[in-house]
């Protein structure tokens, strides 16, 4: 596929990954499918371009409702928009699906910091931990908020 060749030059040419994951759904390659919009969504959160990223994950529920990645995702997508409530909706439908996926209540405990609601933070940011005592990032968040640099 040229899209295959587009992505080996250019590892953050989102279009291509979408136009991908396009091809492998009318293929009826569903995994692969999610898998190209997943990276397409991934980086056009990264560069910012949020309606294209929801435009993208929406594509990924069509094909499977139930993942747990696309629902992280969206709660990514709205807490970056601003949209506190909705991304907290996301972070909720993500964890009836996954609810031992540390990532998730990591960032759950960030939405909850931004909200300036640090002992929910804590409790979210610890139960990470719980379930990956290595997540590092929530082990340093978690030590910044205890000795008062957050």
């Amino acid at each position: 596929m040229a899209f295959q060749k587009a992505t080996q030059l250019d590892r953050l040419f989102a279009k291509a990954y979408e136009a991908m994951g396009h091809a492998y759904k009318a293929l009826g390659e569903n995994d692969k499918a999610q898998e190209c919009f997943q990276s397409a969504a991934d980086i056009y959160i990264g560069k910012e371009k949020m309606q294209e990223a929801e435009e993208v994950l929406y594509e990924i529920l069509q094909i499977s409702p139930g993942s747990v990645n696309v629902f992280n995702s969206l709660g990514v997508l709205y807490r970056k928009k601003g949209d506190l409530k909705a991304a907290l909706s996301q972070y909720r439908k993500a964890l009836k699906v996954h609810p031992k996926q540390p990532h998730i209540y990591y960032n759950i405990g960030r939405l909850y910091f931004e909200l300036k609601r640090v002992s929910e933070a804590k409790s979210h940011f610890q139960k990470a931990l719980m379930l990956d005592p290595d997540f590092q990032e929530a082990k340093e968040v978690l030590e910044a908020i205890e000795l008062g640099r957050l």
